[in-house]
C-alpha cells in the first residue's frame, strides 16, 4: 500500500480501496479464528470435547 500511496498510478485510489478491504477481511478472519480458539479451549476444559484419547 505504502508503495501504490508514493506512485502516480491512475488506478491509486481503487487499489487502495480494494486493499482495505482485504486488510478488513483478514483482520475479520483472524478475529473469528480467536474466537474459535477460546471456544475450543473452554470445550475441552469443561466438557472434554476434542481431546485425544
Amino acid at each position: 500500500m505504502m508503495l501504490v500511496e508514493m506512485s502516480e498510478c491512475s488506478n491509486k485510489e481503487k487499489i487502495l480501496k480494494q486493499a482495505n478491504e482485504i486488510d478488513g477481511i483478514i483482520n475479520q478472519l483472524d478475529e473469528d479464528w480467536l474466537e474459535s480458539e477460546k471456544i475450543r479451549i473452554f470445550l475441552k476444559k469443561y466438557y472434554d470435547i476434542g481431546k485425544k484419547e
